[in-house]
C-alpha cells in the first residue's frame, strides 16, 4: 500500500500533472477498473467457511449501504442536508439486519464489540487525516511556496517511502512495547506534525514537509498497529463482516477527508482553519486510544 502510494505520486501526482494537467490523474486512476478481471479469475465465490452459500444475495441491504455512502459523502461535500439521507438510511439498514433467511450483507452485531467501535473510529480518523494532507499540502506549497507540482510529487515521493520503512519498524517494535502505547504515540507524533503546520508552516517549507513527514510516519505506523489488534476484537464467525466494516470505515475516511477540508476551505481560505478541524479529531482519537473498556463478548 505505502509503496504504489509513493509510486502514484511520483507518476501521478507529479510528472503527469506537470506535463498534461490534472485531467490526466483520472486517466491514470481509471487504469483500477483492470483489477475487475482480477477479481473475476482469481477471487473465490459461492463458498463461506467451506460451505457452500444457499442463502440468497442481500440486494436490499446492499442498496441501503450504497444509498448511505453516496449521501455521507456528498453530504460533507456539498448539502449538509443529505445527511439526513445518511442517518435514515442507517436506520432502515439497522432494521434491515434483524431479518431471517437472508445472507446480511451488513450484519450489525459486530458493532457489540466495545474494542472494535473504538479501533474502526480511530482508524477512521487516522484516514481522514492523512489523506486531507494530500489535498491540503500541495495548496499550501503552491501558495505560500509557489512550489512546482513535479517537487511536491518528489517530496511525497520521499516522504512515503521513509513513511513504509518506519511502518517495518513498527511491527518489530510490537514485540517490545505495547500496541495501546505504539498507538498513543502515532497520535501524539500525528498531532506534533499538524503543530508545525499550524505555527511554523507558513514561514518554512522545510517545517512544512517536516510536518508532513510526521502525519506520514504516524499513518503508517498506526495502520499497522490497527490492522494487528482489529482481528482480536471480532468473533471468529463474523471474521469476514467485521474486516468488511473496517475497510468500509477506512474508505469513508479517506473520502471524509479532503471532502470536508474543501468545504472548511469555502468558509475560510486559511488553511490553518482546516488543520485545527482534524486536530479536534485527532484529540478525540487520543481520548479513544487511551480509554478502554473490558470485553463483555
Amino acid at each position: 500500500m505505502f509503496v504504489s502510494r509513493f509510486w502514484i505520486w511520483l507518476f501521478d501526482g507529479g510528472i503527469l500533472t506537470h506535463t498534461w494537467g490534472w485531467p490526466s490523474l483520472f486517466l491514470f486512476m481509471s487504469l483500477t477498473l483492470l483489477s475487475v478481471f482480477g477479481l473475476y479469475y482469481f477471487v473465490p465465490s459461492g463458498y463461506a467457511g467451506k460451505e457452500k452459500v444457499t442463502k440468497p444475495f442481500d440486494f436490499s441491504g446492499l442498496f441501503y449501504l450504497f444509498l448511505f455512502v453516496i449521501s455521507f459523502i456528498l453530504g460533507v461535500k456539498l448539502n449538509g442536508y443529505l445527511l439526513i439521507l445518511s442517518v435514515l438510511s442507517i436506520l432502515l439498514l439497522g432494521l434491515h439486519s434483524k431479518k431471517q433467511g437472508v445472507l446480511l450483507f451488513i450484519d450489525f452485531s459486530v458493532f457489540q464489540s466495545y474494542s472494535f467501535n473504538r479501533l474502526i473510529l480511530v482508524s477512521f480518523i487516522n484516514n481522514a487525516a492523512m489523506v486531507a494532507i494530500l489535498f491540503l499540502f500541495p495548496l499550501q506549497a503552491i501558495r505560500t511556496f509557489h512550489v512546482s507540482a513535479i517537487l511536491i510529487g518528489l517530496i511525497l515521493c520521499s516522504i512515503s517511502i521513509v513513511a513504509f520503512l518506519i511502518s517495518l519498524l513498527v511491527r518489530k517494535a510490537i514485540h517490545f512495547i505495547s500496541n495501546k502505547k505504539l498507538m498513543i504515540i502515532s497520535i501524539g507524533v500525528q498531532l506534533i506534525g499538524f503543530g508545525l503546520l499550524i505555527f511554523l508552516g507558513l514561514h518554512s517549507m522545510i517545517m512544512t514537509t517536516l510536518g508532513v513527514l510526521f502525519i506520514y510516519i504516524s499513518f503508517s505506523a498506526l495502520t499497522v498497529i490497527i490492522n494487528i489488534e482489529i482481528p482480536h476484537t471480532i468473533e471468529k464467525e463474523k471474521m469476514s463482516m467485521g474486516i468488511g466494516v473496517y475497510n468500509l470505515f477506512n474508505f469513508l475516511g479517506m473520502s471524509f477527508g479532503p471532502s470536508i477540508s474543501s468545504r472548511l476551505l469555502e468558509m475560510s481560505s486559511n488553511l490553518n482553519f482546516s488543520f485545527f478541524f482534524f486536530v479536534v479529531l485527532l484529540i478525540l482519537s487520543f481520548m479513544l486510544s487511551i480509554v478502554e473498556r473490558k470485553s463483555t463478548e
